[in-house]
């Protein structure tokens, strides 16, 4: 409990309102940085009961009282304790209990902003505690300082002047829409959350921006006002570290939307970040370092969250290049920290300057039509036959079982033809390639029995792989994940296509010089070997020419985009979205037959019993009806 300084001489002759103010004004004086802490860090003492000795103020004349209740209202705005009257809080709820009796005039005069009384002592129950801390978290700590404020500026010289009661009782009925509304925000303080106070922070920038599109009083739109400045401050200061030098300014209380995870691990918040977080679309990992979270981007500025945090990939790659970053300034004018539009046109204008110095760096570097020629090449499969490649160079050791070739020994040929070219003595890459991370084709499961000269195959068809560094890193990853099921389909049809090439020559040349296998039966091969294969040239044939169409369309748009975010988009939506939604690749059923068909044809190619071949080639037929179907009405 804070105690009400005690009269001395130089307040002997004053009324006890000046001895109020005088007392204020002198602590304020002496310039203690804890004087607002002393202040509030209690406030109204508790009492278990109410004083026995009730007092009856009616013998006293109607002034003498009227000046004991104005004391028992400063004392209550000053946040000090009074033996005239009690506060009870309980679940939220408050009320008054009066250890007084005076005349009922005046009584009805001070119920008339009794309810105001209420709401500054909850401001003061729920903003203490932040204040008390100023090495605390700095959001609540700039609210806190925010509301005392306006209190002392518009509601504390109402018992500071000589008024009367009623005087008092009709401007404190008029500030009561003030007081609630700060009440109401100060209860954010007191939110159990599991990100506080990240989240905090959060809810009171997002509050404060929603009180002042209704706020009416002049005199409240002004303290919210400055409070949202102030916290906006804070917050662009953040981004714009993050976004200018790719760092996080010191934030020990986790109250900027992006974390470092080794501060997360060894503060044990991981697992309260996986707890509160139900999707994966509500937090992104930026370079296996930091969290960004949506939950705790404000919203004024959610339309930046995903501009904020790709900012730091382009300042990493810019100097891993051997180019030194533009330097931004950190410093925004006053007025563009006071409206979040301006501050998030100014982060949105840094990021977007970030990602045209990176392609400027890839035209000047990589030369940007090659660029353009080898992501197309790569990606969309119009001048680089990746699957006929790997024909060559590997020859026919790729499309046997897993146990005559040697994955390892195969991956270890693949990545050393396509790892990226050394970083020469200036940090700059001579060539943009691909680099596998791993390949297998073919590789058997396991084999099943119906019974014991019937036995199934169960196989496998896989291809992975990752883009070298740079593209990885300029790509967004779910274009990059899209382009590779595009590739992987179109390399897994190829392989089957040039596997059965080879079976049709096996077929051939046996049934010709061979008594082991009866001519009838060799032609019976041939005719099913022979129709998987046309079918398996006319989809992938499709499928290319669909690709290649939309590739076309898109062609001259992807030359024109001014940053990489834009780049990433135009081929989501106008390449990627299309090839998904004219092929089969969009639907799971489809999806299935195929791989149910690849499944029979690498039965029917490895099995010798004829019952199991008329099983293999009656799943490939019921997959091609559905494939030919499909092509038909998607032409």
């Amino acid at each position: 409990m804070v105690a009400m300084p005690q009269p001395n001489a130089e307040t002997a002759g004053m009324a006890e309102w000046e001895q109020v103010r005088h007392n204020e004004l002198a602590l304020r004086a002496q310039k203690q940085p804890s004087f607002a802490h002393r202040l509030f860090a209690a406030p109204f003492a508790t009492r278990t009961d109410l004083n026995s000795s009730f007092q009856d103020l009616s013998p006293l004349s109607l002034e003498e009282q009227e000046k004991r209740i104005l004391v028992v209202v400063a004392h209550i705005i000053y946040g000090w304790s009074s033996q005239d009257v009690h506060i009870w809080s309980e679940d939220g709820s408050y009320r008054i209990d009066h250890n007084i009796t005076w005349d009922p005039k005046l009584r009805s005069h001070f119920e008339t902003f009794e309810r105001s009384l209420l709401y500054i002592y909850a401001i003061y129950q729920r903003t203490h505690e932040a204040l008390s801390n100023p090495s605390g978290p700095r959001f609540p700590f700039i609210f806190a300082q925010g509301v005392q404020l306006f209190i002392s500026k518009y509601v504390k010289p109402l018992v500071t002047e000589k008024r009367t009661l009623l005087d008092v009782s009709c401007e404190m009925a008029r500030q009561a829409s003030s007081l609630k509304v700060c009440a109401e925000l100060s209860g954010i303080l007191n939110q159990s959350t599991i990100f506080q106070p990240g989240c905090i922070s959060t809810k009171l920038m997002d509050a404060l921006e929603a009180q002042l599109r209704v706020a009416v009083s002049p005199q409240l739109r002004e303290i919210l006002d400055y409070i949202l400045y102030k916290m906006r401050e804070q917050w662009a200061l953040c981004s714009l570290a993050w976004v200018t030098h790719g760092q996080l300014l010191e934030d020990p209380h986790f109250e900027f939307m992006i974390w470092p995870i080794a501060k997360m691990k060894q503060l044990n918040s991981m697992s309260l970040m996986k707890t509160a977080v139900k999707s994966p679309r509500d937090y992104q990992v930026v370079n296996d370092k930091f969290i960004g979270i949506r939950a705790m981007c404000p919203k004024a500025f959610e339309k930046e969250y995903q501009a904020i945090l790709s900012a730091e990939k382009y300042v990493r790659l810019i100097t891993a290049a051997g180019v030194r970053a533009t330097p931004y300034s950190m410093h925004l004018d006053e007025k563009d920290l006071h409206d979040s539009s301006k501050t998030a046109r100014v982060i949105r204008n840094i990021c977007r300057g970030r990602s045209e110095q990176l392609l400027k760096h890839i035209h000047e570097k990589f030369d940007l039509g090659a660029a353009y020629a080898v992501v197309n090449a790569v990606f969309l499969s119009t001048e680089f036959d990746l699957s006929g490649l790997l024909i060559k160079v590997c020859g026919d050791q790729l499309y046997r079982p897993a146990e005559e070739v040697s994955l390892r020994q195969l991956n270890n040929r693949m990545t050393r033809i396509f790892e990226p070219y050394s970083v020469d003595h200036s940090g700059v890459f001579s060539q943009m390639r691909l680099e596998f991370a791993s390949i297998s084709f073919f590789e058997k499961m396991g084999v099943e029995f119906d019974g014991p000269q019937n036995p199934t195959v169960s196989t496998t068809v896989q291809l992975s792989w990752t883009p070298s560094t740079l593209l990885r890193e300029i790509w967004n990853t779910e274009v990059v994940h899209n382009l590779m099921l595009v590739q992987r389909y179109l390399f897994v049809l190829s392989a089957l296509m040039f596997r059965i090439d080879d079976r049709l020559l096996e077929v051939a040349r046996r049934s010709r010089t061979t008594d082991r296998l009866p001519r009838s039966v060799g032609n019976w091969q041939q005719y099913r070997l022979n129709g998987m294969h046309q079918f398996l040239v006319k989809i992938i044939s499709w499928t290319q020419d669909v690709i290649n169409q939309e590739a076309l369309h898109v062609q001259e748009k992807l030359g024109k985009t001014a940053s990489v975010e834009d780049m990433c988009e135009l081929l989501m939506e106008k390449l990627i979205a299309p090839i998904f939604a004219r092929t089969h690749l969009c639907n799971v059923g489809m999806v299935t037959q195929v791989h149910q068909a690849c499944v029979a044809i690498h039965n029917f190619l490895e099995d010798k019993d004829a019952d199991i071949l008329q099983v293999a080639f009656d799943a490939f037929l019921e997959a091609r009806d559905v494939l030919v179907i499909h092509m038909e009405e998607n032409r």
